[in-house]
């Protein structure tokens, strides 16, 4: 393994894969320029070799599992015994042998606090040769591995391999077919949906349905992994930090982009926090609950690039979404942000438009819009209940709705535009408060 190197094209591949584990081969050769079947057979042989791997696995909160992360010291050359003693076990979800304070870190679980209490105490503490243990419980889990990406695509390339848009839909309880089509999936997170079924003891179409079910509700999450000798970054550092509880709550970041020849105007950050503020009341008035705004609410972000990059740059299909695309996919890559991500509802605005053709929309957890919005937010572009009505219709999206079918009196309608004389409906009202984005209301 250690001797091993990769191709461009292996790294390619697994890069794709990071962003759709489950791609027909037939895609990734078209946006890699490869035949699909020397795709196939590079990427079985990364497979064969250890070097790469797709899995699946539960989201954290799936269930009523309890995590922690469990810290262990060792006697004397017992980290290596140790750590296989655990890595068998199924109540460990991961092991890390570390330098520093402790020896060995573990993650592991069960099913409540006292399990979870017995098993560091009785199975770990136990085990020959630990000499202690020092227990985190997991409350959340903001970023796990499979949000990690090589930087092997371009940017055109990133965009055509992303997922297409799955609808939101509510998380269900997990049933027995649920959890044997997850375990099958751990050996093999590409495995054909033939063998699936097969494996789980059901139809195909029953397979291919719960399969889409688990993906779209965020219970089942795949990971493309590599290696990591080969991943150029052969080192892992853990950082133990401590964070004032208030601040790990959800809460809505706002990011103004500012392409690096467009000068900082004052009027734009605070114009998009009034925006944001008259948003967030809106919402009270007609959910009774509402989002968190960051402190600040807006943060002014100094783009990597001129505002031509952005308006230019290929990104997406239509060139309508290549400004805000490529202003979402920096954000993502500068502060580590998912699409969805579990921490934050995020709304980003740039700087940069080709007029007559850019644009903008909300969806999965974000917003994302051109310069006319930002211009519209500074006072620039028009009466501000305009804008107003826009931000709670794209937030509207973001939380999980779709645009209403005909002009109906609600948000969700070209009827944002008469700006507050519109209301949530209550299918509206509950689609959000029991969508997968309603966490972030309280």
């Amino acid at each position: 393994m250690q001797d091993q190197e990769l191709s461009e094209l292996d790294l390619t591949i697994v890069n794709a894969l990071q962003i759709q584990p489950r791609a027909p081969w037939s895609l990734l050769g078209q946006v890699l320029g490869v035949d699909p079947v020397t795709v196939a057979r590079r990427w079985q042989r990364l497979t064969d070799s250890g070097a790469a791997w797709v899995s699946g696995h539960m989201a954290p909160t799936t269930d009523d599992r309890v995590m922690a992360q469990v810290e262990i010291v060792t006697a004397a050359a017992q980290a290596t015994r140790v750590a296989e003693v655990l890595a068998r076990d199924i109540s460990t979800l991961s092991v890390k042998q570390t330098s520093g304070a402790r020896d060995i870190l573990a993650i592991v679980w069960a099913y409540g606090l006292d399990e979870l209490a017995d098993y560091i105490g009785e199975r770990i503490a136990r085990c020959p040769g630990v000499r202690s243990t020092r227990s985190h419980v997991i409350t959340d889990a903001p970023f796990e591995g499979s949000r990690w990406r090589l930087r092997a695509l371009s940017a055109e390339q990133r965009a055509l391999m992303r997922p297409p848009e799955r609808p939101s839909v509510p998380a269900e309880p997990l049933r027995p077919l649920d959890r044997r089509i997850v375990v099958a999936l751990g050996e093999d997170g590409r495995m054909p949906v033939s063998e699936l079924a097969e494996r789980a003891g059901t139809s195909v179409a029953t397979a291919r349905r719960r399969l889409g079910h688990l993906l779209a509700a965020g219970q089942l999450v795949l990971r493309c992994s590599l290696a990591r000798p080969l991943t150029g970054w052969p080192v892992t550092a853990v950082y133990f930090a401590s964070v004032p509880a208030g601040q790990l709550d959800a809460a809505a970041a706002a990011l103004r982009t500012l392409p690096s020849d467009v000068a900082n105007d004052p009027r734009y950050p605070d114009g998009i926090t009034r925006v944001m503020q008259e948003s967030q009341r809106f919402y009270r008035q007609e959910l009774g609950v509402t989002f968190r705004l960051n402190n600040p609410a807006v943060e002014v972000v100094s783009g990597n690039h001129g505002r031509a990059w952005y308006e230019n740059t290929p990104n997406g299909g239509e060139e309508y979404w290549w400004v805000v695309f490529n202003m979402q996919q920096e954000l993502m890559a500068r502060f580590g942000l998912g699409s969805p991500d579990p921490r934050w509802l995020c709304v980003g605005e740039i700087s940069a438009e080709k007029a007559g053709v850019s644009g903008g929309g909300g969806g999965s957890g974000w917003v994302i819009l051109s310069g006319h919005d930002a211009d519209g937010a500074a006072g620039t572009n028009g009466a501000m209940n305009r804008w107003y009505g826009g931000m709670v219709h794209e937030l509207g999206h973001a939380f999980g709705l779709p645009d209403s079918t005909h002009t109906d009196g609600t948000p969700m309608s070209a009827s944002f535009y008469d700006y507050p004389n519109c209301h949530f409906n209550q299918q509206q009202k509950t689609g959000m408060l029991n969508g997968p984005y309603g966490r972030f209301l309280s």
